[in-house]
């Protein structure tokens, strides 16, 4: 059953009462922790945070795992219990524990002289049943425990099929696809050309996976009538040699290699992504501080979440603040339409959704007594890679807030700037990870396992990390936290107030005719990465301009949090560093943290120092994110003074 927020913290506090300790606690402090990657129930993720390579970067992982014992084999396909393959002479062969055996012949002549046309060159199988398509073209349906053709009827040329729960998806060597339904009529439905040329095919989950011939998984759901999208590729790393078929068997994806190697298919991760969440209550008013494993987030999937957080818990979505740790091996969270492989799964998007909501349910549930403390310390973690000389300054600040709960609990909530990217080469270019900040948050447990960690990201648009090693780069970030923890810290004490306002900031995008212009100038160029990605953003840009939907402002969001004095500033976009420096100068006296990444990462947030070096995060990035136009200069001014204004009131 789920409590509302408002009863958990009532109930909370009747206990605190009977215990007597209320008065010697500022706070109530929760916290919760669910895993954001489904890795197990999904073959691969496209993931999410770099234009290179040019074919994405997708989790496919194939792993060797025994062979398929068949002499020179035409078909390979399963079922939720088994996998099967036909041979050349027609028997059809099953894998029964690890070994290849006869299951029985789907000849019903003697092949004397080798294949006749009724002799099938396609088979697969639904729960019951085996569908065959002969050297003829005709469709023939059995049963799995006995062979017992029965004819029905002529199909177009068959290269590939699968079988669904309402019916096959037969592909022709013409490039269609068809659909024949089990129930009604049994005419090919032709439900249009594939982008590919398909060698095999399989089905699982509402999903028809195909393997190409250039060796690319490609998948649809055809029901909704989505477009086929890559789901993983031979790249050399996780994927290496060829693949000749593929197949499910009871939700798990095989592969038959052209040497008779069969493949197991996985989901490459490092296992370490979650919603953490820290909420605080000072017994009148909650907050909830999430944050996720993503590389980005928009503001509607935000904005959806936090509705069901007031649904489930009552809490005001001005006191939930949602914010990603940036690091670029996650799942894609939102549509990046320019990046290659850059759609969201719809189906992570509504795990991704119930895991949070979890979380917080997690973290309001577990509350108990706790005193918080603020520290600052340091660690060299990155360099600027967007400006030069004397402005190339970073920002090794990190902020450590410690919340001593009852029973020993440490809820830690720690902040640092700097890009989670390093390395993108070898197998870890595929990997899903929370990268440093996962290695930070491990390290830390290992110190005291009592403690809860929550990283967040600061305003790290312009600070790569100085090592190559993000396991170098989170054991350094670590120790620094850590050390911090033995140190005296500022008590924070008083009440919680919170606000989320955003601000429209004006663009100039470019005029219509300087995107034709624009288009004009990189199309042609298939083999130039800046150029495709050129040429889809000046699509996009016409397509705008048709339907008069042309942006002349972009939001910007921030979200203030005073817990006591410490006072969280959370910005949306990836703002560079100079924003966290101007804002804590705004209150020199007081604990201030500055966030970015937080409600919407739909594009940089630059500074004039950026617009006239003329950065990749000033200019070039906004193509990259798919927006109308860049910031102008003034931005960060009118961003500090409207923060200023609205906390002065």
């Amino acid at each position: 059953m789920i409590m509302n927020c408002k009863t958990i913290i009532a109930v909370a506090c009747i206990c605190l009462l009977c215990a007597g300790v209320s008065a010697r606690s500022a706070y109530q402090a929760g916290y919760g922790s669910v895993p954001i990657d489904a890795s197990d129930t999904f073959y691969s993720y496209a993931l999410q945070g770099y234009g290179h390579p040019a074919e994405g970067r997708y989790t496919l992982e194939w792993i060797a795992d025994g062979r398929v014992d068949v002499n020179e084999p035409l078909s390979f396909f399963g079922n939720d219990d088994s996998l099967f393959a036909l041979d050349i002479g027609g028997d059809l062969y099953e894998l029964e524990g690890g070994i290849w055996k006869k299951h029985f012949s789907t000849n019903n002549v003697s092949l004397l002289a080798g294949a006749v046309p009724e002799s099938y060159k396609l088979i697969c199988a639904s729960e019951n049943n085996l569908y065959g398509v002969s050297l003829d073209n005709h469709l023939s349906v059995s049963g799995l425990s006995r062979f017992d053709r029965t004819d029905c009827g002529k199909v177009p040329d068959a290269v590939a099929m699968a079988a669904s729960e309402d019916g096959l998806y037969v592909i022709a060597s013409s490039g269609h696809l068809y659909f024949i339904p089990f129930s009604g009529s049994s005419d090919a439905v032709d439900k249009g050309h594939l982008p590919f040329a398909a060698k095999s095919a399989a089905w699982y989950d509402g999903r028809l996976y195909c393997l190409s011939a250039d060796q690319c998984l490609w998948v649809c759901e055809p029901s909704s009538g989505d477009d086929w999208t890559v789901s993983g590729y031979l790249n050399g790393e996780t994927w290496k040699d060829a693949v000749r078929f593929i197949a499910v068997m009871g939700g798990r994806m095989y592969g038959m290699g052209f040497d008779g190697t069969m493949y197991r298919a996985t989901c490459r991760s490092h296992g370490n992504l979650f919603a953490r969440t820290l909420a605080v209550s000072d017994g009148k008013s909650t907050v909830a501080l999430i944050s996720l494993d993503l590389g980005a987030i928009d503001y509607r999937l935000v904005k959806a979440i936090k509705t069901e957080l007031h649904s489930a818990y009552g809490l005001d979505p001005s006191a939930v603040l949602i914010s990603v740790t940036h690091t670029h091996f996650a799942p894609a969270a939102m549509d990046w339409e320019m990046f290659p492989g850059g759609q969201a799964d719809p189906r992570y998007l509504v795990f991704l959704k119930e895991a949070v909501v979890k979380s917080v349910g997690d973290a309001l549930e577990s509350m108990a007594p706790a005193d918080a403390g603020f520290s600052r310390t340091s660690a060299a973690l990155g360099f600027n890679r967007g400006l030069k000389g004397a402005d190339a300054i970073t920002d090794p600040i990190v902020d450590v807030v410690d919340f001593k709960a009852s029973g020993g609990r440490r809820i830690v909530f720690f902040e640092a700037a700097c890009h989670p990217v390093f390395p993108n080469i070898g197998k870890n270019r595929f990997t899903v990870g929370a990268n440093y900040p996962g290695v930070a948050r491990e390290q830390l447990k290992n110190v005291d396992g009592a403690l809860c960690p929550v990283f967040f990201q600061g305003c790290c648009g312009d600070t790569d990390p100085l090592s190559q090693d993000f396991n170098e780069t989170g054991k350094l970030l670590a120790e620094a936290v850590s050390a911090e923890l033995d140190r005296k810290s500022v008590a924070i004490k008083g009440r919680i107030k919170y606000s989320l306002d955003s601000l429209a900031i004006p663009v100039q995008p470019m005029s219509l005719k300087e995107v034709q212009a624009f288009l004009d100038m990189n199309s042609g160029r298939s083999l130039d990465i800046e150029a495709v990605k050129n040429v889809k953003w000046a699509r996009k840009m016409l397509d705008a301009y048709e339907k008069r939907e042309v942006k002349t402002h972009q939001m910007e969001y921030f979200q203030i949090i005073d817990i006591g004095n410490w006072r969280i500033v959370a910005l949306s976009r990836e703002p560079v560093m100079e924003y966290a420096l101007r804002i804590r100068a705004l209150w020199p006296k007081k604990n201030v943290t500055v966030l970015g990444y937080s409600n919407d990462v739909s594009s940089y947030l630059t500074d004039d120092k950026h617009i006239v070096e003329g950065s990749y995060e000033s200019h070039d990035s906004f193509f990259w994110y798919g927006e109308h136009a860049p910031f102008p200069k003034g931005t960060l001014d009118m961003i500090v003074d409207t923060i200023k204004k609205k906390v002065s009131r």
